[in-house]
């Protein structure tokens, strides 16, 4: 939890995946990571940047793996951020968003 601002928060691509505050994003990521499957990304696209100050931002598409047990799953995956240096130095999230794009209409 020391990679989020107090106020951060968690968003995913399920209703029930929105987290607001670090105790809400350290108990939405419990949840996730009580979960029997594991997760990675690969095949990550080049991150598009930008910044601002203090302020730096990023987005990128990559492949999200699903393992269980011997089964593996993928599904296009896109990520973004938004991070603010703190005043003592560390970098902390502020928004991260990890979603699954749904098919094209």
């Amino acid at each position: 939890m020391a990679l989020f601002h107090e106020d951060g928060i968690l968003v995913g691509s399920e209703s029930w995946e929105w987290a607001e505050g670090v105790a809400a994003v350290g108990d939405q990521l419990t949840l996730r990571f009580a979960r029997p499957q594991t997760y990675t990304w690969r095949e990550w696209d080049p991150l598009v940047t930008g910044s601002a100050g203090a302020v730096i931002w990023f987005n990128s598409t990559a492949t999200l793996v699903e393992r269980d047990g011997a089964e593996e799953r993928t599904f296009p995956h896109r990520l973004s951020g938004v991070l603010e240096q703190a005043a003592d130095g560390p970098w902390l999230l502020h928004l991260f968003n990890s979603s699954e794009p749904t098919a094209d209409p």
